[in-house]
């Protein structure tokens, strides 16, 4: 009915599980299956190769795998994420995910004309001393700082943010004929993505990245992004101590990383499963899971963190 635009019939939730055999929400994986014929109407009408609709799709046979791992059945527990593939909003194009949206990075984002990058704190945010945004993980400061932002007599000050993605509590002050706005807040930018069941090769990573522009563009007519953009627990700056050197270190040096407050929710949910009370209940079988144990029992936390990529 959903593919054909006709009034579908109404059914409780519960008499839906039954259908299903008690299945974790496997009714809402057959809803967005109806939406195929649709979908798959809107590929063509694009001239958007098969193979990109195939690698698009897998993400619902993950997120069923995921669902089975977690409860022991298949199913969807994720698929409000699933609601973009479905809604032709999101594509993979090789290692990673795109969405075509508007900047919320947290900054203003200024390139030099020898090609140098600078972030600028937003005005009237607050800071911890060590530069994340106050009130990460739920935790506020009582001596957290004010970062300042102007702009007057031809130059912008304001307080940089360093590629870590920790504000510094100080001021810098740039010539703004020396200087240009490359990105602020409502500009358009791709979001990225990354995809879950594959190890993240940063080669992969930075075709994915090549690739994007020319695909929004030549298929979909969308054009004039300033940046890509990323929200995720894998640019959190204590990973670099946790995991130096691997995958997730590589992958955070292709973003200028902006605190954002937020917490570690998505850091034991990709890495453990979920949250757990106990550190000593959380499985240590990866060194990434041990290395992160090892972190939180010394007293440190991880968090998510924004981070941005400018588009030449």
């Amino acid at each position: 009915a959903l593919a054909e635009g006709r009034p579908s019939q109404s059914f409780e939730r519960a008499e839906l599980d039954a259908l299903y055999r008690g299945a974790p929400d496997m009714h809402a994986a057959l809803a967005l299956l109806l939406r195929m014929p649709w979908l798959k109407a809107q590929y063509e009408r694009a001239a958007i190769p098969d193979a990109v609709f195939r690698d698009t799709m897998s993400d619902l046979g993950i997120w069923m795998e995921v669902c089975r791992e977690r409860t022991g059945q298949y199913g969807l527990i994720e698929y409000g994420w699933l609601v973009n593939h479905f809604a032709f909003r999101l594509f993979r194009l090789g290692r990673l995910q795109f969405i075509a949206g508007r900047s919320g990075v947290p900054a203003r984002v200024y390139r030099g004309a020898d090609g140098a990058v600078v972030a600028l704190a937003p005005d009237g945010e607050r800071y911890s001393p060590s530069g994340e945004a106050d009130g990460t993980n739920g935790l506020y400061r009582p001596d957290a700082w004010t970062a300042t932002l102007s702009e007057r007599d031809g130059r912008v000050e304001g307080c940089p943010i360093d590629r870590r993605g920790l504000a510094e509590r100080r001021t810098v002050s740039l010539a703004l004929g020396d200087w240009r706005p490359a990105l602020s807040p409502g500009d358009a930018i791709l979001e990225v993505h990354v995809a879950e069941g594959q190890p993240l090769d940063t080669a992969e990573c930075e075709a994915s990245l090549a690739r994007a522009p020319g695909f929004f563009a030549r298929h979909l007519g969308l054009i004039g992004f300033r940046a890509f953009t990323c929200e995720s627990w894998l640019l959190d700056w204590a990973l670099q101590e946790i995991a130096p050197g691997g995958n997730i270190a590589r992958f955070q040096d292709l973003f200028h990383r902006v605190p954002v407050r937020g917490g570690d929710r998505q850091t034991m949910e990709r890495v453990f499963g979920g949250p757990v009370d106990d550190l000593g209940a959380l499985p240590q079988d990866t060194s990434l899971r041990r290395a992160i144990v090892a972190h939180y029992r010394a007293g440190g936390r991880c968090r998510e963190a924004y981070g941005f990529r400018l588009i030449d």
